[in-house]
């Protein structure tokens, strides 16, 4: 009798320990999916923008575009810091996020907030229908993002 009540107790033990380490690798690979997304987002909406400003897409008021899709990034650059808050090993390399994103959180959230406020500056330029305007405020962002690839994005090989 003590044999299968043993024998119960050790697979309830080791499905519930095994459970939670499928679950914590489940929880890595969604949370560097989800900040995937996020980042991914941004730069939908920065393909879209390009495509709008070379004249590559033909629609009535470039403005309204530039500008819905400025807002985009800066909806999507609000989420970053909280995308990327959590720390979780990629045994599947399948991110680009570089260890300096926190080691040097601070920088990493300053970048960040740099492409809320550039992206703000866009939809803002974009309002106004100025195409050289938007044009510059569009440097900006690309700066932005730039300058937070170059210190915190490995690149693919």
């Amino acid at each position: 009798m003590k044999k299968p009540i043993l024998a119960a107790a050790l697979f309830a033990a080791m499905a519930a320990f095994g459970g939670n380490a499928v679950l914590a690798d489940d929880h890595a690979a969604g949370a560097i999916k989800y900040r995937q997304t996020v980042m991914k987002s941004i730069g939908d909406h920065m393909g879209g923008i390009s495509m709008v400003m070379k004249g590559e897409t033909e629609v009535e008021d470039i403005g309204l575009h530039v500008g819905e899709h400025a807002k985009g990034i800066n909806a999507s650059a609000t989420l970053i810091a909280g995308a990327f808050k959590a720390k979780v090993d990629d045994p599947s390399g399948s991110t680009e996020a570089k260890p300096e994103i926190w080691s040097d959180w601070d920088g990493f959230v300053k970048a960040a907030e740099k492409l809320e406020a550039t992206s703000a500056a866009l939809a803002e330029a974009a309002a106004t229908g100025d195409k050289d305007a938007m044009g510059a405020a569009l440097k900006e962002v690309g700066g932005s993002c730039g300058g937070c690839h170059k210190e915190f994005r490995q690149k693919k090989s």
